[in-house]
């Protein structure tokens, strides 16, 4: 149990789905069934969603967020039933060019460590530059929350490269599929998540 949150991670659940050692379809199969502990950490969702600002959720709201997504949506995967094999990282400055939001960076001397990073919401003058409601930061940890399993749990094979990467070397069905799923399931938790297939971060005008 994570002693902040009182999230139960299903280890037991999870002992033969093992980082770096399943193929696209399998990849796929568990996410499409549900996690054992779906309802209660959906429940802790809805609980702590209202207590939220409506705006530049910070590292500690988004950690809170991540560790009950991961259970919820994920099975556990990322943060508790092989360890902790993803840390998030949150900016306080907005992207240059507006042209990536958040990344997954895969740790080259440990794998199947990743590392998400999430953009904030400031100029280089600290300035307001960028709106990110919750509801575009909820939507924007998800997208890489799957980027995450996926690089922590594909076994990569010459197949399965287009099903995982796409025509882009980022977003191939496999991708599509396991992402739509979570986000299906975020938007029938009530009216507060309807629109977070369409909510995205946006630029204010100069």
């Amino acid at each position: 149990m994570d002693q902040e949150t009182g999230v139960l991670y299903p280890k037991s659940h999870n002992k033969d789905f093992k980082p770096k050692n399943n193929n696209a379809v399998e990849l796929s199969r568990k996410i499409l069934t549900r996690s054992p502990f779906y309802e209660v950490s959906r429940d802790l969702v809805l609980e702590l969603w209202p207590t939220l600002p409506e705006e530049n959720l910070d590292y500690k709201h988004l950690e809170i967020l991540f560790k009950y997504l991961d259970t919820a949506l994920f099975h556990g995967l990322l943060l508790g039933s092989h360890g902790r094999l993803a840390k998030l990282e949150v900016d306080i400055f907005a992207p240059i060019r507006f042209d990536h939001y958040a990344a997954t960076i895969s740790d080259p001397y440990d794998p199947p460590l990743v590392t998400i990073w999430l953009c904030g919401s400031l100029d280089r003058d600290f300035r307001p530059s960028l709106r990110l409601t919750k509801l575009a930061q909820l939507r924007l940890l998800i997208h890489e929350m799957c980027h995450a399993y996926i690089e922590c749990y594909w076994q990569q094979q010459d197949g399965d490269i287009h099903a995982i990467e796409g025509n882009n070397g980022e977003h191939g069905y496999i991708f599509w599929r396991i992402f739509n799923r979570a986000l299906a399931h975020v938007r029938s938790w009530g009216p507060d998540f309807g629109d977070i297939v369409t909510a995205r971060p946006e630029p204010f005008e100069i």
